[in-house]
């Protein structure tokens, strides 16, 4: 504890009147970002501590994506990822690293079935099991499920985490301990989440955030918003070349030009910038269009290999234009892009050789 206070001590210079100023400008926009790395599937939530505090955040898994719920009770199923930060508002708003593990837990117990946020049974109970300079906190259950009737139009897998109110009133029952909300946590999971076989393309998370109207500690559904995240599925980046030979007489020569079109795709990728290499070697870059095709044409003189390669970062995208919107909650918030990195076949191109005329 007194590692935790000296901690608080130190970050929290600058910040004594961050709460305050997130009171007088209450807003909400939280992002939701997923990315995937073989076997792994890393969540990340990232709520401004301006923003109104969090109650619920239900996050549904794309339809495309199947996840295995059968591990035993105890099982360490993923970590909480480096970086994750809550806010304690009891420690001088200090911005407190937090790691730790994520482990099952047994659905039949009792206080899991009557939670007021997440009522009723469920398949899966996740816990977030965390620490912050040593000092262990409260632990955080997930309500995992398979979706069922209408939600499943948008998603396979259903997340829900709930949070105790953080600017209660010391002392107030349910209270957060320390005040902490949380700013950012990132946690990855190992062998739960994988993609149906022939699925590619974009594939989109989504989120569902429900503040809490500050201060009193009362879920305020009316202010829930939506974020998603697209994940670019087994991102395959295609290339076709067709050879193009047109002749024309110039001072009474037959002169023959030729050049290749080069054609292809990157499905769900609009708007990326890809790379085109002849012989290895940059010729020019091509953006895609709103399906994700691309085309050029360059000349050609000899027989050449030709490649595409495309590699962009995680960003945002602006304006957040969310699809499949979930019914009743009509405010999108964000949505964030995972980094794609993807390059196509090699494709030779044989130019023929000119005939030699006889004498």
């Amino acid at each position: 504890m007194n590692k935790l206070l000296r901690l608080a001590v130190l970050a929290s210079t600058g910040l004594a009147g961050l709460s305050l100023a997130g009171s007088a400008l209450a807003a909400y926009a939280p992002k939701l970002s997923v990315s995937t790395a073989g076997q792994d599937t890393t969540i990340r939530l990232q709520i401004a501590p301006t923003d109104d505090p969090t109650f619920k955040v239900t996050i549904y898994a794309p339809v495309g994506v199947r996840a295995l719920l059968s591990q035993p009770t105890g099982t360490t199923i993923g970590q909480i990822g480096e970086g994750s930060l809550v806010q304690a508002a009891d420690l001088g708003n200090a911005n407190i690293p937090i790691s730790g593990t994520v482990k099952t837990d047994d659905p039949a117990k009792p206080e899991y079935n009557t939670s007021p946020c997440a009522p009723g049974r469920h398949q899966a109970i996740w816990l977030l099991q965390l620490s912050a300079a040593g000092s262990s906190l409260a632990p955080v259950p997930m309500y995992v499920d398979a979706t069922s009737g209408a939600e499943t139009a948008f998603g396979s897998t259903k997340l829900q985490v709930c949070l105790p109110p953080p600017d209660v009133p010391p002392g107030t029952p349910g209270r957060a301990t320390f005040g902490v909300r949380v700013t950012d946590v990132r946690f990855t999971v190992s062998n739960i989440f994988s993609t149906a076989a022939g699925t590619s393309g974009e594939l989109r998370w989504t989120a569902v955030f429900t503040p809490y109207t500050p201060g009193v500690g009362r879920p305020n559904a009316a202010g829930s918003v939506q974020a998603q995240a697209i994940v670019r599925s087994n991102a395959a980046l295609t290339l076709r070349a067709r050879l193009l030979t047109t002749s024309r007489k110039v001072r009474g020569k037959r002169v023959i030009s030729r050049s290749v079109r080069l054609t292809g795709s990157v499905p769900g990728a609009s708007g990326a910038r890809v790379t085109l290499l002849a012989g290895g070697r940059s010729i020019g870059q091509v953006t895609t269009d709103g399906s994700g095709s691309f085309s050029r044409t360059v000349r050609i003189t000899r027989t050449t290999s030709y490649q595409a390669r495309v590699s962009a970062p995680a960003g945002d995208v602006t304006p957040p234009t969310c699809t499949a919107s979930i019914p009743g909650v009509a405010t999108c918030v964000s949505v964030t892009t995972g980094a794609l990195s993807a390059r196509s076949a090699v494709v030779r191109v044989v130019v023929p050789k000119a005939k030699r005329r006889g004498r």
